[in-house]
This record gives structure tokens, C-alpha cells and sequence, in this order.
């Protein structure tokens, strides 16, 4: 076989998992859709899917696998997508999130809208908060560890609770508008309780 021939096999095959995937990924968000995701089987993936239960198993482990396989996109582009830090950090990872629950409206339904995937829902808030605490700790080394991880909640919170309202909802609201809202209800409030003098004040300076 020539480097040609084996590249275009490589290709071939490629494409036919990137298929698969996919089948598998839509195949799973329509079921949630349909019936909560508590009720939705491996089974009932790998039929609406039209594959084997053995060609699920061999991509994914299990359905966790493969809802949050359709995240890793958002894992890795946000956290390279600005050189700011702290709160200037926060504004952009939002961004970057808007615009990937945009494009993935319905995946982003059945895991944050109502009926979702509860465990995963709060396995990515978890996360999520963890990300923001580590850059706002960096970005504001000052202010008192509790503070810190107060803001990441409290930001976590107000802005997966924003997008699943967004996404469940009728306003026909762009995702422009919906970063306007966060930006303009978090950037002051974590902006007040990290503030250099709230943080002396706390500390009895």
C-alpha cells in the first residue's frame, strides 16, 4: 500500500468515526429531550443511533461519556481564548461559553435545560467553579480565600442558570445580549466583593 492509499484509509476511517460519534451524540441529546435523561438507556442510544451496543462501547464508556464528549470543545478553546485574568477572565470564558451553547443549542438543553443530566450538571458547575476560584485567587491575591471562592460560586451559579433559562425559553434573545446581562450583573458584584478596599476592610487593615 502506498503513503497515498494508507492516508486515504486513514481518512476513510476518520470520517466514519467522527460518524459514528456524532450518531451516537445526537442520537443521545434527542432522547433527553424526549424523556429526561435519567430515563435514557445505552440501549435506547445505540437503537435510536442504529448501531450495536458493542459500537457504543467501543467509543464511549457510558452515557456521561458521551454527553460530555460533546463539551470537549468548550474545555479546551475558553481557556486559551483570552490573555486576561480575573474578572477580565471570567467576561471572556462566558463569551466563549455563549457562543459554543449557541451553536449547541440542543446539547446544552439536555444537559442544562429542565430534564437534563442532574449528575453533570453539577459535575461541570463543579468545574467550572473550581476554573474561576484559581483565576480570581491569581488575579487577586489579597482578598480572603472565602471571598474567592464565594465569587466563583456565586458567578458559576448566576451564569448556567442565565444560559439554561436562555435555552429553555421563547425570547428570541441573541447570545450577545445574554453575555451583556451577565457581564453587567457579575463584573460589578465581583468587582465589589474583591475590591482592594472591601479586602482590607475584611482583614481589619
Amino acid at each position: 500500500m502506498t503513503e497515498t492509499s494508507r492516508a486515504e484509509a486513514n481518512d476513510s476511517q476518520d470520517r466514519r468515526v467522527r460518524k459514528t460519534r456524532k450518531a451516537l451524540r445526537d442520537a443521545l441529546v434527542e432522547l433527553i429531550l424526549e424523556k429526561g435523561y435519567a430515563a435514557v438507556t445505552v440501549g435506547d442510544i445505540a437503537d435510536r443511533a442504529d448501531v450495536g451496543r458493542t459500537t457504543f462501547y467501543a467509543h464511549f464508556t457510558d452515557k456521561d461519556d458521551l454527553l460530555l464528549s460533546g463539551f470537549a470543545e468548550m474545555h479546551e478553546a475558553p481557556l486559551k481564548a483570552s490573555a486576561e485574568t480575573g474578572i477580565g477572565r471570567l467576561a471572556a470564558l462566558a463569551r466563549d461559553m455563549v457562543t459554543h451553547a449557541d451553536q449547541e443549542r440542543r446539547l446544552y438543553r439536555a444537559v442544562f435545560g429542565y430534564g437534563g443530566a442532574g449528575p453533570l450538571q453539577a459535575r461541570m458547575a463543579g468545574e467550572l467553579a473550581s476554573f474561576l476560584e484559581d483565576e480570581l485567587g491569581r488575579a487577586h491575591p489579597e482578598a480572603p480565600p472565602a471571598r474567592v471562592t464565594m465569587a466563583a460560586r456565586m458567578a458559576t451559579t448566576a451564569f448556567l442558570g442565565l444560559i439554561a433559562w436562555w435555552l429553555d425559553g421563547d425570547e428570541p434573545l441573541t447570545g450577545e445580549s445574554i453575555c451583556q446581562a451577565f457581564e453587567s450583573f457579575a463584573i460589578p458584584a465581583l468587582t465589589s466583593m474583591l475590591g482592594a478596599d472591601d479586602v482590607r476592610n475584611e482583614r481589619g487593615s
